[in-house]
């Protein structure tokens, strides 16, 4: 059906139709239009006939733009050209807001940092140059071939090439759980008098598993031997012990746990032939050898790890480089930062320590000597 179109005196006689009290269904029934459409024509004929109608047309039909519809942007505007300040945020724009203020305010540093509530130091604050990418170099040296290192134990080898370094580095902390012998024992007060052994495990790249029997002074922290080998029996262990034996001399004690390797008949004729007491630590305590263990979470973590070995010769090249290195250059905390062969100098070049005390933990009411209080007669 085609839309038929009406003129403006057709729509101008319909609306006055309406105006004069006939209903707008028999309007709509005479024209053959519906409600809606006839009051569309209606919006049409007093748009034409207003002044808003004046304008449209004048303006040729266009849509108005914003500025025409609400207004040319005023001085009260927000987010406009002339309009109100922008927010201060940065440091730099700080700065320039309180020059700015000081020069064409006429105000003095104290009154603009105060209405414009900045700090005094970030504005007076200027950058310096840092000559220290040598440093860096350097730094960035060691991290690379120390990937497990901290920045105590960074800055420290720095120290000792005589430069200086401040850097930060996240560590991740570690949960720590408390956990006490039930037994308290001395520690060690002198070189050789407590050995403490332990195994570890690893696989080659072909993997073929092998062993390491690590060993270690209480007192120094030093490691003089790390035997490697697809199998460790008692008479292995011997063997080792001898060696080191031979080049330190024999230790008062060894703390180990309860392996086959330890309690075997072979190991027992030894200590008892030399006059070396096996300290045996309770099953399941592994934190009553507590130095060992810590030796072999650093073992593992900065070289086990780390290292792919393809046979069993590499292996040992590369895990006696390593020990050679921990004794040697690895700096420890524990020691005031010195490295193993170094504390074990100055240990040598002083007379030995007392022994460390052991304090009785029994509680002072359950003693027999202490006198009970008389009850009070009433």
């Amino acid at each position: 059906m085609r839309k038929r179109r009406f003129s403006e005196e057709q729509i101008v006689g319909v609306l006055k139709e309406a105006e004069a009290g006939v209903p707008v269904k028999e309007v709509c029934r005479r024209v053959g239009r519906e409600r809606c459409h006839v009051l569309s024509l209606e919006g049409q004929v007093r748009g034409l006939g207003s002044e808003r109608g004046a304008a449209a047309a004048s303006a040729g039909g266009r849509e108005r733009t914003a500025e025409e519809d609400r207004g040319a942007a005023g001085t009260g505007h927000r987010c406009t050209e002339g309009g109100a300040v922008k927010k201060v945020v940065s440091p730099p724009a700080k700065r320039e807001a309180v020059r700015v203020a000081c020069e064409e305010g006429k105000l003095s540093e104290r009154r603009a940092y105060g209405l414009l509530r900045v700090h005094r130091g970030s504005c007076r604050y200027r950058r310096r140059e840092r000559h220290d990418a040598a440093l860096r170099d350097r730094l960035r040296e060691l991290a690379g071939e120390r990937p497990r290192f901290g920045y105590r134990r960074l800055h420290r080898m720095l120290r000792r090439e005589k430069e200086k370094a401040s850097l930060a580095m996240r560590q991740r902390k570690r949960k720590r759980f408390r956990a006490e012998a039930r037994v308290p024992l001395a520690l060690p007060t002198r070189t050789n008098q407590v050995w403490t052994m332990d195994f570890t495990r690893d696989s080659l790249a072909s993997g073929r598993k092998f062993r390491t029997l690590n060993l270690m002074d209480g007192y120094t922290r030093e490691a003089p031997r790390i035997e490697v080998d697809t199998s460790l029996p008692g008479l292995r262990v011997v063997r080792m012990l001898e060696g080191v034996a031979q080049e330190r001399g024999l230790p008062e004690a060894i703390q180990v746990d309860n392996g086959p390797e330890f309690i075997s008949r072979a190991v027992d004729q030894w200590a008892y032939a030399h006059g070396v007491v096996l300290h045996f630590i309770e099953p399941g305590k592994p934190v009553q050898n507590a130095f060992i263990e810590s030796f072999n979470g650093k073992f593992r973590d900065e070289c086990l790890n780390q290292n792919w070995f393809v046979s069993l010769e590499d292996a040992r090249r590369i895990i006696e480089a390593w020990r050679m290195d921990y004794n040697t250059v690895r700096p420890r905390s524990s020691l005031r930062y010195l490295t193993r062969k170094e504390f074990a100098a100055s240990v040598a070049a002083r007379p030995a320590s007392p022994p460390t005390p052991v304090v009785s933990i029994t509680p002072v009411w359950t003693r027999s000597d202490v006198q009970k209080p008389r009850s009070a007669t009433l």
